[in-house]
């Protein structure tokens, strides 16, 4: 089995909950509740993995013909997941200093997830007109 899917998934966990802390410290929206919430998905995340390993190792034990990349695709799925929280808190912490076409399509992933893109302009746009967010105050 090869672990290094594995090790590049948890690094990235691991720099999505650091931009996370940071962008909300830097915003001034940290809040305990939303960490404690953020740190069950990380946890969700970790049985999802250790799922993708009890499924890779059921199929050296158990032959069905043939063998499905199970680990591999879980992995890839979440690194690539990752990535992506770490784009939106680096544009959060940073506003404007990440290129507009891929912020453009954040807005397009997050439209196609069910997240509304007026919620986050609104929100964005209350902070930059007001140059300090109400939570600093």
């Amino acid at each position: 089995m090869d672990y290094r899917y594995i090790i590049v998934a948890l690094i990235f966990i691991v720099f999505d909950v650091v931009t996370g802390v940071l962008q909300a410290l830097i915003n001034g929206t940290f809040k305990s509740h939303i960490m404690r919430k953020g740190g069950f998905r990380k946890l969700c995340l970790l049985v999802v993995i250790a799922f993708g390993v009890a499924l890779d190792y059921s199929q050296t034990v158990v032959d069905l013909g043939f063998t499905f990349p199970c680990l591999r695709m879980i992995t890839s799925y979440i690194t690539f997941m990752e990535i992506m929280s770490i784009i939106e808190n680096l544009n959060l912490a940073f506003p404007g200093s990440l290129p507009k076409s891929l912020i453009s399509v954040l807005g397009h992933a997050a439209e196609e997830n069910g997240v509304k893109k007026e919620d986050e302009d609104q929100s964005s746009d209350d902070e930059t007109d007001q140059g300090i967010s109400p939570a600093r105050l």
